[in-house]
Formats: structure tokens, sequence, C-alpha cells
């Protein structure tokens, strides 16, 4: 982790949501391994609505978020 806890950087998170929401497959990689280690166990407990597919069926769906860290 950076001097004071200030981290920069992307971090991509990655992960599948569920047909009923629930995220499976947590991955985060980029800027720190104590950041990703923490970030993937927060991941694990995320909640979105279910994805339908053009029918109307709930659907699992792959995510991939990269985000930019910057100091204040």
């Amino acid at each position: 982790m950076a001097e004071g806890g200030a981290l920069s950087g992307k971090v991509v998170l990655a992960f599948n949501v569920g047909e009923r929401g629930g995220v499976t497959g947590p991955a985060a990689t980029g800027v720190d391994d104590q950041l990703e280690q923490c970030v993937e166990g927060l991941m694990g407990g995320w909640r979105f609505n279910p994805v339908v597919d053009t029918d109307g069926d709930a659907t699992d769906v792959d995510v991939k978020v990269t985000l930019q860290l910057r100091p204040d």
C-alpha cells in the first residue's frame, strides 16, 4: 500500500452477475495486493437487479469495469 494510504493507478474489476442478481467470480487486479483482496471480498456481497434477455428471462452477464484511483 502507498505511504499514508494514498493509492493511485487503475484497478480492473471483473465479475459475473447471476440470474438472481448475485456476484460470482469476483476478481480485482492492479495497484496493490491488499486492495485487490479487500475489493474482491466486498464484491462477493454485491447484489444487482437480475438482467433479463429479450424474452424477459433472467440471465447471467459478465461485467468488467476499470476504475482510476487518484489521491486528493
